[in-house]
């Protein structure tokens, strides 16, 4: 459960304070805060989807990285095709089921914290208007 799911849970009992705006979730945040720290509350009861660790992937030898590599690899299926696809998720809790959905399909996927900034449209139209304009300019040249 995240503190996202607490919030609307709180909001949907109708908790006295908690009402649909930052301030009804800071409450609850700050609250959940207030019981770990004291105890009451054990840190792994609440999951934090934010908080991800970045570090390279190291190996022993060159064998057990082409192993690796190896049962990692994916064909990539959609290379080719008209229009590219991407799997778009709206909510950070739901990040990892949507890349899971990204993996297994080999699309990109873009996980969004409420709603999708401005800049990240933007650019994501951009690149589909450069990508639709290099499939006319290749197959103008075949």
């Amino acid at each position: 459960m995240t503190v996202r799911q607490l919030y609307y849970r709180a909001e949907v009992e109708g908790l006295p304070g908690i009402d649909k705006t930052d301030n009804g979730y800071d409450k609850i945040q700050r609250q959940v805060l207030n019981l770990r720290r004291a105890g009451r509350l054990p840190y792994d009861h609440i999951a934090d989807l934010t908080r991800w660790m970045r570090k390279p992937r190291t190996f022993d030898s060159v064998e057990e990285a082409l192993q690796e590599t190896a049962r990692l690899y994916r064909k990539a299926l959609w290379r080719d095709a008209e229009v590219p696809v991407e799997v778009w998720c709206e909510k950070e809790a739901l990040g990892a089921a949507a890349i899971c959905v990204g993996i297994w399909t080999g699309n990109r996927v873009k996980v969004n914290s409420r709603s999708p900034a401005s800049s990240r449209l933007s650019a994501t139209a951009l690149h589909l208007k450069a990508r639709r304009r290099a499939s006319i300019s290749a197959a103008e040249v075949a």
